[in-house]
C-alpha cells in the first residue's frame, strides 16, 4: 500500500476487498462481499470529507472490517491515531483479538493497536503492597485473596483485572486498584514498571486505540485522565 496520499483510500479498499483484491488472492476460503466493499468505500468518504456518517448493515456483511480499514489506511496515509469505541467490551476483545490481528497481516503495512480501559482495571502494585498505608495492611478484607493476587502481579502481562484467572471479590479490588486520588505519579516507586503507566505509553504509541463510549466521553469530561492527549 502506498502512504501519503499517493493512492485514495477507495482505491486502496478496492484492492483490499474485491474479487481480484489481496484477500481473494490470499484467502481460498474468502468469499467476496459487495455490500462490504460498499459500506467501506463510504467509510472512507465520510473520512476524506470530514464528514458524520451513519452505517447500518445485516449480519454478515462484515462491518468490524469495513470500518476498520478505510480508517486504519487513513492513518498510516496521514501519520494519525485513530480511536474505535464500542458499545460492549466483547466487541473490543473481538477487534483486538480477530479483526486487527486480520488487517495486520493482509493490509501489507504496519500499524499497533491497544487496547483501552479504565485505570481502575489496573491493579496498584504500591497498594497491593501495603504501600500506600504503611502500616495498615490489615485493613485488606480478605488476607488469602491478597496473598493470590500478589502472586498474580509478579507473573501477569497487562495487569489487568480481566487477567485474573481466580476469583476477588470487588471489595478486594478496589482496595489494590489505580485510582487517580492515591497515584503517586513521578514518585512512584515503580516508576516505569507501573502497569498503568505502562499501558499509557503503549496506548501513545498506537495507530489504533480500541475503547468504549464510556471511557471516551468519561475522558472528554476529565480532560484526558485515563488515555493520552489528543484523539484524532
Amino acid at each position: 500500500m502506498n502512504s501519503r496520499r499517493e493512492v485514495s483510500i477507495s482505491k486502496c479498499l478496492q484492492g483490499f476487498f474485491s474479487e481480484e483484491g489481496t484477500l481473494s488472492k490470499s484467502l481460498p476460503s474468502y468469499e467476496f462481499r459487495p455490500e462490504q466493499l460498499a459500506m467501506a468505500t463510504a467509510v472512507a468518504r465520510a473520512i476524506e470529507t470530514e464528514r458524520i456518517l451513519l452505517l447500518e448493515a445485516g449480519t454478515g456483511v462484515g462491518k468490524s472490517l469495513a470500518y476498520l480499514a478505510p480508517a486504519i489506511i487513513h492513518a498510516i496515509q496521514e501519520e494519525k491515531h485513530i480511536y474505535i469505541g464500542t458499545g460492549t467490551k466483547t466487541l473490543q476483545h473481538q477487534l483486538m483479538e480477530k479483526e486487527l490481528p486480520f488487517l495486520k497481516r493482509y493490509l501489507e503495512s504496519s500499524f499497533s493497536y491497544a487496547l483501552c480501559v479504565g485505570s481502575e482495571n489496573y491493579v496498584c502494585e504500591r497498594r497491593l503492597g501495603g504501600g500506600a498505608f504503611p502500616g495498615q495492611e490489615d485493613l485488606f478484607p480478605n488476607p488469602d485473596e491478597i496473598s493470590q493476587l500478589r502472586a498474580w502481579a509478579q507473573t501477569c502481562r497487562q495487569g489487568l483485572r480481566s487477567e485474573l484467572d481466580f476469583p476477588c471479590s470487588p471489595q478486594t479490588w478496589h482496595q489494590i486498584c489505580r485510582v487517580p486520588e492515591l497515584c503517586a505519579g513521578q514518585k512512584c516507586p515503580k516508576g516505569g514498571d507501573c502497569f498503568y503507566q505502562r499501558a499509557r505509553a503503549r496506548i501513545a504509541r498506537a495507530t489504533v486505540r480500541v475503547g468504549n463510549h464510556h471511557l471516551l466521553f468519561a475522558d472528554l469530561q476529565s480532560d484526558w485522565e485515563y488515555l493520552p492527549p489528543r484523539i484524532s
